[in-house]
């Protein structure tokens, strides 16, 4: 029990840590996708600031500080471009740990705002000044839209503007310092709390829509899993009887259409049942497997006789059904079921013991020998049943009249002599 436990808390752990790691790789997607229309709004708001500003403050000073702004951004988008071919070419999680680099990209942008109140001065009117500050206080509100994403990123950005912002209510501001100080103080903490609470429902949000994903995939997988289970065979591992019964009605509607003759040759392993109570029920499955795998590997090969087995199913018990297309006559079939016996009938061991398997078929033609899937598969049982009483290695086709009953071995075709009223 306690093995057990141990279990499930690693299993829970890599799988924690697995999402972890996938809420940390979407969170530097999101950071770098909206990173470069941060930097790009950043650069038009200072624009506008400049043509705010421009007859209050001298022109120099504004082109200077234009000048080393558009330097900051162009750097933050540069970092943001090269970090992006980096996680194109490498996977979102090789740039997971360089999410410093934006933090210092956005260091540098949130400086080149803090250094905007020297532009206009200490001894510019308090208008121009109070204009200043409103700019700073909605530029630092705005960057949460990105820079919430990494706290780190939001703080490195905000940090110089409220030092900036610091130093304009002690030093720019004309009256009530203190009171305007400590409500700048109570804004930044304010949007510092924001910003945690929307990096928090980004993550929960996010955390979410993985665990959504996840729950579809694994949904998605088992329902494939059971479609598979429904069409495969559990002892073989290849297709079962349902599936052929869908693939054959539309092998049918497809010869119906070209005018075309196809076959279905039914196979069984002669004396299976003795060899079962000889063996064992293991060693009977086994041979099964053995016989599946062969037909599997003559249906792959290029030959112009195998070519024509176009599908292959496990119908129940020792009995095999092929789906021969391509079939102009009958002794097209009977090639095929040669080379299958030639191939299916050499010695392997099974349990230990060498056992050389001897198989059975019965074939039935469309549209000689019937129009539907049902009939035809009932006719080659048919004929699987007398080939079955002709010995090892037999097969018959089935034929409508009684008296005639077409049996092919060896090689060799003969039709029983009519009786004699």
């Amino acid at each position: 029990m306690d093995a057990c436990m141990e279990m499930v808390r690693r299993r829970r752990h890599r799988v924690d840590s697995g999402l972890k790691a996938e809420t940390r790789s979407r969170l530097v997607s999101m950071l770098y996708q909206g990173g470069g229309a941060t930097a790009a709004v950043g650069q038009a708001a200072a624009l506008l600031v400049v043509m705010v500003l421009y007859g209050a403050c001298a022109p120099g000073h504004l082109w200077m500080w234009l000048g080393f702004f558009s330097i900051t951004s162009l750097a933050w988008l540069l970092l943001i471009y090269l970090e992006q071919r980096i996680i194109e070419s490498r996977g979102v999680r090789s740039g997971s740990k360089k999410t410093v680099l934006f933090a210092a990209g956005a260091l540098l942008n949130g400086i080149s705002w803090a250094v905007l109140p020297l532009v206009p001065g200490t001894h510019a009117p308090i208008l121009v000044n109070s204009v200043v500050v409103i700019v700073l206080i909605s530029i630092s509100a705005i960057s949460m839209v990105t820079t919430a994403l990494y706290l780190p990123a939001f703080y490195a950005f905000n940090f110089p503007i409220f030092l900036s912002l610091l130093y304009w209510s002690l030093f720019v501001a004309q009256e009530a310092n203190i009171p305007l100080l400590l409500l700048l103080a109570g804004y930044m903490a304010v949007i510092s709390f924001f910003a945690r609470q929307q990096n928090r429902q980004i993550n929960e949000s996010i955390v979410a829509n993985l665990k959504q994903e996840r729950l579809a995939n694994d949904l998605a997988k088992l329902n494939r899993e059971l479609r598979e289970m429904a069409f495969l065979d559990p002892v073989t591992n290849i297709p079962n009887r349902r599936w052929f019964e869908q693939v054959a009605e539309q092998a049918v509607e497809r010869a119906k259409r070209n005018r075309s003759t196809i076959a279905f040759a039914l196979l069984s392993i002669h004396d299976f049942k003795e060899i079962e109570k000889r063996l064992g029920r293991k060693a009977a499955e086994q041979l099964l497997v053995h016989i599946a795998t062969q037909i599997m590997q003559c249906i792959r090969k290029t030959d112009t006789v195998t070519r024509k087995i176009t599908e292959m199913a496990r119908i129940g018990g020792d009995e095999f059904i092929l789906l021969l297309d391509g079939i102009k006559e009958r002794e097209n079939a009977a090639m095929v079921v040669r080379r299958m016996f030639g191939h299916l009938s050499r010695r392997v061991m099974v349990g230990g013991t060498p056992v050389h398997p001897k198989l059975n078929a019965g074939i039935a033609l469309y549209p000689d020998d019937g129009a539907t899937v049902d009939i035809l598969l009932n006719r080659a049982d048919r004929a699987l049943y007398r080939a079955k009483r002709l010995g090892g290695n037999k097969f018959c086709f089935f034929t409508k009249i009684e008296g005639e009953k077409t049996m092919v071995w060896g090689g060799a075709a003969a039709p029983t002599p009519r009786p004699r009223g």
